[in-house]
């Protein structure tokens, strides 16, 4: 039998993350406290009403951030222990240039040129993110900021 570490090993591994954490909190925290999770598919009125009435909450926002923290930390651990050296994907790149971001999982997975066409790709998700949420992650980072550099370490 196969030791865990060397049958992780078999598979390739894209692993897609976020530059702004604290940004992937504020959509967490909205999708999670709203249902709408996703912009190609069409939102129950409710869903949509919850979502433009959602109030700041620092605390929620706290546990979404640590929640991702955790998770983050857990699969580098991963990777580490087992050896493996995944794709590193950045959620942001995918709307600056999907087709580059395309052409690197292709590579990545030796697609061959010729079996891969990846001009003029478009996403079929929209951002949700708004004017409210860069306020709120703004918010959000300055108050974290604030309550870390007023936290003595002991």
């Amino acid at each position: 039998m196969k030791k865990p570490a060397v049958v992780f090993r078999q598979f390739k591994y894209i692993y897609l993350i976020r530059r702004d954490l604290y940004l992937q909190s504020v959509s967490l925290y909205k999708a999670t406290e709203s249902g709408v999770f996703h912009t190609n598919v069409e939102h129950k009125e409710e869903a949509k009403l919850k979502l433009n009435k959602l109030d700041y909450n620092y605390g929620k926002l706290g546990k979404w951030y640590k929640h991702i923290i955790v998770q983050e930390s857990s699969w580098r651990r991963f990777f580490l222990l087992t050896n493996i050296f995944p794709l590193y994907i950045i959620y942001e790149e995918i709307e600056e240039n999907i087709g580059n971001v395309i052409d690197r999982i292709f590579n990545y997975l030796n697609i061959k040129n010729e079996a891969r066409s990846t001009n003029s790709v478009e996403s079929i998700f929209k951002k949700i993110g708004d004017r409210q949420s860069m306020e709120w992650t703004s918010r959000f980072a300055l108050e974290r900021d604030e309550i870390m550099r007023n936290t003595k370490v002991l």
